[in-house]
C-alpha cells in the first residue's frame, strides 16, 4: 500500500498523505501529552531507508534518526538488527499473513518425488482429462 505520499507542488498542508501520516495524525490526536505539538515533515536527502556505511555512519533515514535530525521517520523501513540497535522500532503493523504449512515428517525423494504431493486418483483424473482433452481437440 502507500506509505507516504509527498505532493511537492502542493503548498497547503495537506501535502504529504498515505497510510503511515494518517496513522501519526491519529496517534497524536489520541495522546493527551502530544496535544498542540507542532511538526513538519521534510524527505530525507537520498530517499531511502538508510544503512550503516563502513565508516560507522548511517544514510537515508537512518541517518536522520541517529544524527537527531528527525524524531520519527515515516518510512517503511525493514528492521534488522543493526537498525534495533540504533534507533526504537515499532512492532510490525502490517503483515501480509502468508504462510507455508506442510506436514512434518513425510518426506519423500527420489525420480518420482514430484508425484508426491498429489494422491493417484488425482493423477488418474489428470490422466484422463488431458487424454480428453487430446482426443476432442
Amino acid at each position: 500500500p502507500p506509505f507516504v505520499f509527498l505532493d511537492e507542488n502542493d503548498t497547503k498542508a495537506g501535502f504529504v498523505t498515505g497510510m503511515l501520516v494518517e496513522l501519526l495524525r491519529k496517534m497524536l490526536e489520541n495522546t493527551p501529552e502530544l496535544a498542540g505539538a507542532t511538526w513538519d515533515y521534510f524527505k530525507a536527502p537520498s530517499n531511502t531507508g538508510g544503512y550503516l556505511q563502513p565508516d560507522g555512519k548511517w544514510n537515508g533515514m537512518m541517518g536522520q534518526l541517529v544524527d537527531q535530525r528527525a524524531d520519527i521517520a515515516l518510512f517503511p523501513l525493514t528492521r534488522t538488527l543493526t537498525r534495533y540497535q540504533a534507533v526504537d522500532c515499532t512492532l510490525t503493523y502490517m503483515d501480509s499473513g502468508i504462510s507455508v504449512v506442510i506436514i512434518a515428517g513425510k518426506v519423500t525423494t527420489g525420480a518420482l518425488s514430484v508425484l508426491a504431493p498429489y494422491t493417484w486418483t488425482l493423477w488418474i483424473v489428470i490422466l484422463c482429462t488431458v487424454v480428453g482433452i487430446a482426443l476432442v481437440f
